[in-house]
């Protein structure tokens, strides 16, 4: 939240953080809702937001909360890359890859994007696709990182015994 925002705004986003925190989305959700208008547009409450709908699988609200975290803070990679975890939820898969190819660009270093777009390919049947996708993410964050993601990652599961085999041969 910016500095400017008043001592409630703050104190209220710190509140949400908890409920969330202690698993209680409705009740962030709550708190989300009492700061000011300007306050709930900053990217820290937009991302605590899509955070408590994803939380509570409401997928279509996670969506307009992503979309607009990516429109009103572009250089924010959070919007770009929620945005399409929701259409992905969505069974728009597709469609989450087509509106986070531009963030691949535009984040160069962020490995989240590169792993994001992989589990996408995954799902779609582009096994290639995907193991590109990781190989870059393993480029930025070693292949110990990809293992730690891919373990428990279900948009993965065709590659997962792969991926654990990686430096063991």
């Amino acid at each position: 939240m910016n500095e400017g925002a008043s001592s409630a705004d703050q104190h209220g986003l710190r509140a949400a953080e908890g409920w969330l925190e202690l698993g209680l989305p409705g009740e962030c959700l709550r708190e989300l809702a009492r700061l000011s208008p300007g306050a709930r547009d900053a990217v820290d409450s937009l991302n605590l937001l899509w955070q408590a709908h994803a939380a509570c699988r409401d997928w279509p609200a996670a969506l307009e909360v992503g979309r607009a975290l990516a429109e009103a803070h572009p250089a924010d990679c959070s919007g770009w890359i929620q945005r399409s975890f929701a259409l992905h939820e969505l069974g728009r898969t597709t469609e989450a890859m087509d509106a986070l190819a531009p963030a691949v660009d535009m984040f160069p270093e962020h490995p989240l994007v590169r792993y994001n777009m992989a589990c996408y390919a995954c799902r779609l049947g582009d096994l290639e696709a995907a193991r590109a996708w990781l190989r870059g993410v393993a480029r930025l964050k070693g292949v110990a990182y990809v293992q730690g993601l891919a373990a428990g990652d279900a948009d993965l599961g065709a590659l997962r015994g792969e991926i654990m085999a990686w430096g063991k041969g």
